[in-house]
């Protein structure tokens, strides 16, 4: 048989269970607040299970089943809150609604929302779409010529690591019953540093990271001295992006 468990650690139960969202931590972190055995599992999901249905941790009286914290009236609250916010944390929609994170949980779950995360994409130009599809339509018509054009390319591109200013996907979760396909555009001119790598058939080659910000005098440099003297085959199609430093006058 289990230990009978007093208020105060019923009490610490659901607290700490609603701060890990997990029953192993609860008993993991036991100890640091009482000097009794740790409850079992089923203990902490039983005594949260009847806080989140009837809003006590005490034994019920057999005298019929009390009615569940998400009445109708409250699941209709926490319908129309999420819809019109759909990025409404967990937390705070549990906070709003008056309920616990877990109750919120099933009311979610019951009203058919789902959580997505963002999609995070390069902020991109009206025209960017336009060249990219015409670059698209163009090489797969050589390719169609030339099956063994891929051996002649060399691909490369830079990418930045930023050093702040960074988006959370678990922050950013969106609350809906289809996919909304959510996308956040990262701004290209956080600080960071840029770090270029090339790569073909014959291998990888890189990576190259520039100290400063990418110019033309600093990418012909890096491809003068760094990336043309470890190309082993000279005679390819060498394949960069639109950014400016790629097309300086020096380059």
């Amino acid at each position: 048989m289990y230990a009978t468990r007093t208020t105060d650690e019923k009490v610490a139960i659901v607290r700490l269970f609603s701060k890990f969202e997990n029953a192993t931590d609860v008993q993991r972190v036991w100890t640091n607040y009482f000097d009794t055995t740790p409850p079992h599992l089923t203990t902490i999901s039983s005594i949260n299970k009847k806080f989140d249905e009837f809003g006590t941790i005490e034994n019920l009286p057999h005298i019929g089943r009390p009615s569940s914290v998400l009445s109708e009236e409250k699941l209709d609250e926490i319908e129309e809150r999420a819809t019109s916010n759909p990025q409404l944390s967990i937390r705070l929609g549990a906070d709003r609604a008056g309920i616990s994170k877990s109750s919120y949980h099933v009311a979610m779950k019951q009203l058919g929302f789902k959580p997505y995360r963002p999609t995070l994409v390069i902020d991109l130009n009206d025209d960017d779409f336009d060249r990219r599809s015409e670059f698209c339509e163009s090489w797969i018509e050589k390719f169609e010529e030339d099956p063994n054009l891929i051996d002649s390319i060399f691909w490369s591109d830079e990418a930045k690591f930023n050093m702040n200013t960074s988006v959370n996907r678990h922050n950013c979760t969106y609350w809906a019953r289809e996919n909304p396909h959510f996308k956040f555009e990262m701004p290209n001119t956080q600080q960071g540093i840029m770090v270029w790598c090339g790569i073909s058939s014959n291998g990888l080659v890189g990576p190259y990271f520039f100290n400063d910000t990418v110019t033309g005098p600093s990418y012909k440099e890096m491809l003068v001295n760094y990336a043309w003297p470890r190309l082993k085959n000279k005679n390819f199609y060498f394949q960069h992006d639109g950014a400016g430093a790629h097309y300086s006058v020096t380059v």
